[in-house]
């Protein structure tokens, strides 16, 4: 789950107990996706970020910055090498993407693709 606390959440859905606390953002936290594998964790934020995570150990394995606006939704490609993110920023949206980073734990940009 996400949560303006600036906090997501993964559960066990079926007991309903708490798995992961995911800290790490200073806003509002829009979104969480794991990846088809269940791997990794992305989430998005009000923050202008969005952060890489293991999704079993909730290690955050990065943080994508470059983005003008909130973050307002994060997924996965269907094979898990890219990401795309929906950003608000001021007089429009912006679609980024990124290719999944090969060096955890340093910041990386995301890139423009276009903007309606």
């Amino acid at each position: 789950t996400a949560s303006r606390d600036q906090t997501a959440a993964t559960w066990n859905a079926a007991t309903g107990s708490l798995q992961l606390r995911l800290s790490g953002h200073t806003d509002t936290v829009n979104t969480v996706a794991f990846s088809s594998d269940g791997v990794d964790l992305v989430t998005a934020s009000d923050d202008d970020t969005a952060a890489l995570y293991n999704g079993q150990t909730g290690e955050l394995r990065h943080r994508l910055r470059g983005h003008t606006g909130d973050v307002n939704h994060a997924a996965f490609s269907p094979d898990g090498r890219r990401l795309g993110f929906l950003s608000d920023r001021r007089g429009g949206w912006a679609i980024y993407t990124q290719d999944m980073p090969e060096n955890p734990g340093k910041n990386a940009p995301a890139k423009a693709a276009g903007s309606p």
